[in-house]
């Protein structure tokens, strides 16, 4: 009992020493078995991927459909020759086809008529004035008051007037043309009596550019624009003509519900006034934007007004945000000034991105050619 009583307490911190010192040596053997499981583990671990977005490029603002129209070719300038005063007509010196040079003398009228009126303005003018010296001579001798004075001071300033009319049309029985051109219309033959402003002649102007004035839909004339390009078919050049819209009409004829557009050709000596030609002309869709681009509409963040934002995807897959300017709708398709042509926009997944995001590109298939998204 002594040395139980004595030696059983030595003994058991004896043993809590040692029991303490073999499990420090086996936590130290089991701690980089430890370390090497959580290595494996976190090497196990999956990897965080970068999102996924969808991306498109940015189109032309215009459609790629073709207006296909007909019509006659025409000279800009087109001059309809007639008298100025009515009279028999006794020679017109020229046929449709007749190339006629400005100045040259293409029609005459029976001066006679004109002749006899000049010499009635004549004798009329110089009997007012012997009266009118009369009433002078009378007036200064009390004969004849000042008003009767003044009324025949009056005759003879509108006799005077008649007479300076009948001499200048007595040069109007000659009809000479004020251009160079080709004869399009003879509207009258010699022996006819022709009235006052009677269309004898029509004469294309040769220094005025030939155009083409042709009709379209109202659908299709709100797809065209003044100064869009053409291209010109005509039978008699087996090269296509260019030429550019330099007016599209403001109101449709009543009859045919169609718009007048006008095409201004290159110079082409093989072309003929009334020349039937075909021209096709570029179409453009609603609401296009000469400087703005299409995208689709999923790809504008945060719209305001004309105020929007959208990811462009630089080089190196990052997501950049841009501001843009809203300019409308065409379809499913937003138009935007901005960005460039052809510059890569996310359409889908940009709404889990922030700016500077690296991302992972699934690109959207392009739209069939010539039409909207």
């Amino acid at each position: 009992m002594f040395g139980g009583g004595v030696l059983g307490p030595n003994l058991r911190r004896n043993g809590t020493t040692a029991g303490h010192k073999a499990a420090g040596l086996v936590v130290a053997l089991l701690l980089p078995l430890g370390l090497t499981a959580c290595r494996r583990q976190a090497s196990a671990a999956p990897t965080a991927l970068a999102p996924t977005v969808e991306v498109s490029q940015a189109r032309s603002a215009s459609t790629e459909a073709t207006i296909v129209t007909t019509g006659l070719v025409q000279r800009r300038r087109e001059v309809a020759l007639a008298f100025r005063v009515p009279g028999v007509l006794t020679a017109v010196n020229f046929e449709p086809g007749d190339h006629v040079k400005s100045g040259q003398l293409v029609a005459m009228i029976d001066p006679t008529a004109l002749a006899a009126r000049r010499k009635q303005s004549q004798a009329d003018l110089e009997r007012i004035r012997r009266e009118l010296d009369r009433d002078r001579r009378l007036n200064q001798s009390g004969f004849v008051s000042q008003q009767q004075l003044e009324n025949q001071q009056m005759a003879f300033t509108v006799a005077a007037a008649a007479d300076e009319s009948t001499r200048f049309d007595e040069g109007a029985a000659r009809l000479s043309s004020p251009v160079s051109g080709d004869v399009l219309q003879r509207s009258a033959q010699a022996g006819e009596v022709v009235q006052t402003g009677q269309l004898v002649l029509k004469v294309a102007d040769a220094g005025s550019p030939f155009i083409l004035r042709a009709p379209l839909s109202l659908r299709d004339a709100a797809k065209v624009r003044v100064g869009d390009p053409a291209t010109v078919h005509s039978d008699t050049s087996v090269i296509a003509l260019s030429g550019r819209i330099t007016r599209v009409g403001d109101a449709a004829d009543p009859l045919t519900g169609t718009v007048l557009v006008e095409i201004e050709l290159e110079p082409q000596a093989s072309l003929r006034s009334g020349e039937a030609v075909r021209a096709e002309l570029t179409a453009h869709g609603e609401g296009a934007s000469r400087d703005g681009v299409r995208i689709p509409a999923e790809a504008l963040i945060e719209g305001t007004g004309d105020r929007a934002s959208v990811f462009l995807l630089d080089r190196n897959s990052t997501a950049r945000r841009t501001a843009v300017q809203f300019l409308g709708l065409q379809g499913e398709d937003a138009l935007v000034r901005g960005i460039a042509l052809r510059a890569e926009v996310i359409t889908a997944g940009g709404g889990f991105i922030r700016d500077g995001d690296h991302v992972r590109v699934l690109r959207s298939p392009p739209p069939p050619s010539g039409a909207a998204r």
